[in-house]
Parts: C-alpha cells; structure tokens; sequence
C-alpha cells in the first residue's frame, strides 16, 4: 500500500463515519495498520544486501546490480566509477520485491568498475515513513575490451644481437669470414662458427598508472595494452607484463585472461609518473624490447 492509497483509504473512512458508525471502526483499524507498519520499519534490520549480476562484461555492455530487498520499497541512487577512466555513472532508482535488479548505463570504456550508494531510504509497507538504510556492494565488475590488434603496431620477436653457438664443417655458401681456426688446425680441415640471436627476455609490456591532465587517455592505453597482449598469445610469443599495483610488479605473463582481469583494476591516479625512474633501473636492461603505454610524453 503506498501513502496516497492509504490517505484515500482513511478519508473514505472518515465520509463513511458521517454516516454509519461503522466508518470509525474502519478508522481505527487503518491507523491501527499503519502504526504496525510504521514500528515494523523502525524495528526492521537497517541493511539489505546487494550484489553484481556479472563479474565481467563487455565494451558496449550495461552491469546489473541485483537486491535483496524484502517487499518493501526502497529508494536510493546507485553511483558507478571506472578506476581507469575514472567516469561516473549516478542513476537514481525505486525498487521492492525480492531480487530487484537495478541496470546502469552502457560502459563506453574497459576498466575495473566499483560501486557505491547514495541515499538510501527504505519505506514501510504503507509507505508513510521512511528511513536510512545501509547496503555495500563489495563484488567486482571487470568491462573487458572489444576489438582486436588488426589496426595496432604488434612488435616483432626481438633478434638481438648474433653469438657464437656452434660450429660446424665448411659447406658451400658458408663465409669465410666464419672459419674457426682453432677446429680448422685440429683435424686438418674447414670448420666454421654457426650463430644464434641473443635474447635476454623478450618483450615487456609496462603500463604507467599516473596521468598528467585527464584520465580517460588511462582507459585507451589500458585497451590497446590488453589487444597487443592477447595478439602475442595468440602468436604464442613470450612476453612480460610490467605495472604498478601497490609497488611495481613484473612477470611472465603465462594467463592472459587473469592477466587482463588484474589489469583492469589497476586504479589511475593523477601526478607525477615514476616510470622513468623503474624503467631505467629494472626493465630496459632485462629485456630485449620494452613497449610503454604511458600518458607522459616524456
């Protein structure tokens, strides 16, 4: 019953009183209902539970909140922050009924998505009273990137430089220039060196969380980090993941779907970048080739 029912229902009661007595005890009966409901509420827990319908979703998607509410109404407005772009979303809702589920808008960008509420109020069964209530949604929604590294610079598998692996006996077409004395003198015959590449550990892909000016830029980086990323898996090429989260980590990357879903949670903040400084140090003498996705032009 909503408050404009129960007013209506309470005024009929009062024109019937006019007339029969029987309108006072129908009165007396609905302010009895009401002053039940009204102590339900106060007395009622001050919390509901909520959760995300799904852990992950695409680009181009909408995620889905799902509360555990009873029959009572609840009002409230639900904000949603992607911690890459830092883009808000507010939408303001009225539920009741068990599982009701509150839908936001379209993620337009990949990015770890957390939730937080607003004015909450949840009203008694009549709907003449309403109070503050408690709800935190600690679940995780992940909005995973959509596309693939067709139109992306994908880096080669890096050479390095050319060492001595080997020899073997003159064959024509070897260079001369090759000839392993030291073999040649000791059984009287051509021997020339073969070679290999020299890789010291491949490529590392580094993702700087700082941004100077706007955060968005943060979310395009992050997007085209993920498709090179999956572009080299599929090519079954090595590679590295170099990023800060709570101190900088760097590791082989053997999980590409746990690798993508950590990365999106990975919070952008604004202020200097200290890339340079961990790059320099620990990164560019380890590997043979380092791609940067960082906002700094520096």
């Amino acid at each position: 019953m909503g408050r404009a029912a129960f007013v209506t229902a309470a005024a009929a009661a009062v024109v019937l009183w006019w007339f029969s007595p029987m309108g006072l005890y129908l009165l007396l009966g609905i302010i009895f209902i009401g002053l039940i409901s009204i102590g339900e509420n106060l007395m009622s827990e001050r919390s509901i539970s909520a959760r995300v319908q799904r852990a992950m979703i695409n680009e181009g998607e909408a995620p889905q909140i799902v509360f555990t509410s009873g029959a009572k109404k609840i009002t409230g407005r639900l904000v949603c922050e992607n911690v890459l772009s830092h883009q808000k979303q507010r939408v303001s809702f009225t539920i009741s009924g068990k599982d009701s589920t509150v839908r936001l808008q379209a993620q337009p960008s990949c990015g770890g998505l957390k939730f937080d509420l607003e004015k909450l109020r949840q009203f008694d069964l009549c709907g003449l009273t309403s109070r503050k209530i408690s709800c935190e949604i600690t679940d995780k929604c992940a909005v995973m990137p959509l596309g693939s590294a067709d139109d992306l610079p994908l880096p080669e598998t890096p050479s390095g430089e050319l060492w001595i692996s080997g020899a073997k006996e003159y064959a024509e077409g070897d260079e001369l220039r090759h000839v392993n004395f030291k073999l040649t003198h000791r059984f009287s015959k051509i021997y020339v060196n073969t070679y290999a590449p020299e890789s010291r550990g491949g490529i590392c892909l580094f993702f700087d969380r700082a941004y100077p000016d706007t955060p968005e830029v943060c979310a395009r980086l992050a997007r085209e980090l993920i498709l090179t990323a999956r572009a080299l898996a599929a090519q079954g090429t090595e590679f590295f993941a170099a990023y800060e989260l709570g101190g900088y980590i760097c590791e082989k990357v053997t999980d590409c779907d746990a690798f993508e879903a950590e990365l999106m949670y990975a919070e952008t903040y604004r202020g200097e970048s200290t890339a340079p400084g961990f790059l320099a140090d620990n990164i560019s003498q380890s590997f043979d080739r380092v791609i940067c996705y960082s906002p700094h032009q520096s």
